[in-house]
């Protein structure tokens, strides 16, 4: 089978003989029974269909056997009709389209095939002309998809890459060729973000494309709460790997590293760390540090101050009635200052039980048998008032101590303020700490300070007097002689 211009297939030769043999006979005119029809085939090494043309034919004359030659030739042009496109001219025999097929569709071809023959009784030199059309259903792939799983990821995830299309016999992927399905998984870094489109393809052309985002980030770390008082700081570390954790407390004086191991990806619940080793002084951040790739790092604010280990003694309100003992004479004062009866060696004088008096002058107040509440006498001790010149209110100490005010309201803190098992008082000289402030103290908790502790001054004021609910006569042994503890308001 040729292409191009028809040339005859029989020689000058073989012309004689039939002349000879037809010559004396009597001629006929042959009768012909012709079909055509149009076919694709692929030629070795093309991608693409050609188009070509066949014709069948019978020939005979009574009584002489075959006396025509035929010649079957495919003769250009041909072309393919995408209704409604403008047909393309192949050139019978190059590829059967200009450009890719973009959908899936029945493609109409059509053209003209000829035959060419020598016909008795003059052996003249004939063409027969048979229009030649078909249709076919030439698919693209179909169905295309891309899947990117998980979608978002951190530095270092395994994330599995799918793809394909019924029908496909390649992908490119972001123009790369990558074949005709998935799936891969494919270890990522933050340079991989982006969108993935993908074009699956088959001899006859391209599926849609479809596409896919995949996002990457970087490894972080993120301190998500810190609690002194439960000593927990909650660091959240996003990524894939393992690596060293340092949690530091950062001050006025420098930095404290409390913290430091190794950590994979998770929520964290980080301590303190021994909090008597917290050095003293006000510290306002804590910054985490996650020795992976990019050393990623979060701050965060978080305000309170060391004070140190401090004594942490015990008072209460006693009951008169608590304390067994004799006896002795005391002065009670109204708000009038006046201070009865006086002198103390009136044979009606007050009286108080020892143990009861010397409580009251060292814890501040007490409930008195015969005068309710009373607490220890301060304002009318100055001198305007002119109290008796054996007097002793505050700033005497217990052992001397014998001016009380009577008939109080319910104890309370310095300026007004609660007094239970979860208040303090301290010095009124204390260099940081304040009525109303909240004092943590390691190992039994926080509390609010509401009270003034005149005797607070242990160790450069590391000491806080810790109230107690018990009525007993003394308020017993320390809370504890050493304690870390904390300001953190």
């Amino acid at each position: 089978m040729e292409f191009g211009n028809m040339k005859p297939l029989l020689r000058a030769s073989q012309f004689g003989r039939y002349i000879f043999v037809i010559v004396g006979l009597a001629f006929a005119a042959p009768a012909f029974s012709m079909t055509s029809s149009c076919f694709e085939y692929y030629e070795l090494g093309s991608s693409y269909p050609h188009i070509g043309h066949e014709v069948s034919y019978s020939a005979q004359e009574a009584a002489l056997g075959p006396q025509v030659s035929i010649a079957t030739y495919v003769y250009s042009p041909f072309y393919l009709q995408d209704t409604p496109a403008t047909p393309v001219n192949t050139n019978g025999g190059t590829k059967f389209f200009g450009g890719p097929v973009t959908s899936q569709g029945f493609y109409s071809f059509s053209g003209q095939g000829y035959i060419g023959y020598y016909e008795a009784p003059d052996f003249h030199f004939a063409v027969e002309s048979f229009p030649c059309s078909f249709q076919k259903l030439y698919s693209v792939p179909q169905n295309p998809f891309i899947s990117i799983s998980p979608k978002t990821v951190y530095d270092g995830a395994l994330v599995t890459f799918n793809w394909g299309a019924i029908g496909a016999t390649d992908c490119l992927w972001n123009s790369q060729s990558i074949g005709p399905h998935g799936p891969a998984p494919i270890v990522v870094s933050p340079a991989d973000s982006g969108t993935y489109v993908v074009n699956c393809y088959n001899i006859f052309g391209f599926a849609l494309p479809v596409a896919d985002t995949l996002a990457v980030s970087p490894p972080e770390v993120e301190i998500l709460s810190a609690n002194l008082s439960g000593n927990t700081i909650q660091v959240r570390l996003s990524g894939t790997s393992s690596g060293n954790l340092t949690v530091s407390l950062v001050g006025s004086q420098g930095s404290h590293q409390v913290h430091s191991s190794s950590k994979s990806a998770g929520t964290h619940s980080i301590s303190f760390g021994t909090l008597s080793a917290i050095p003293e002084a006000a510290y306002s951040q804590i910054q985490a540090t996650w020795s992976i790739n990019g050393s990623p790092s979060d701050s965060f604010s978080y305000t309170f101050r060391a004070l140190g280990n401090y004594r942490h003694t015990q008072y209460n309100v006693p009951a008169e009635t608590a304390c067994a003992g004799s006896a002795e004479p005391v002065y009670i004062t109204n708000s009038s200052c006046s201070f009865s009866p006086s002198p103390l060696s009136n044979p009606a004088a007050a009286t108080f039980r020892t143990p009861f008096r010397y409580q009251v002058a060292l814890n501040g107040s007490g409930t008195s048998i015969n005068f309710g509440n009373v607490k220890y006498e301060d304002y009318c001790m100055q001198s305007q008032f002119s109290p008796p010149a054996d007097a002793r209110g505050y700033p005497y100490n217990e052992n001397v101590g014998n001016t009380f005010r009577g008939n109080e309201s319910a104890p309370t803190g310095a300026l007004g303020g609660p007094l239970n098992s979860s208040t303090v008082a301290v010095h009124s000289n204390h260099p940081f700490v304040e009525i109303n402030d909240t004092i943590y103290i390691d190992g039994f908790g926080q509390k609010t300070v509401t009270d003034y502790c005149p005797d607070c001054t242990t160790n450069n004021y590391h000491h806080l007097d810790n109230f107690k609910t018990d009525p007993s006569c003394g308020s017993g042994m320390d809370l504890t002689p050493s304690a870390a503890t904390f300001l953190i308001n």
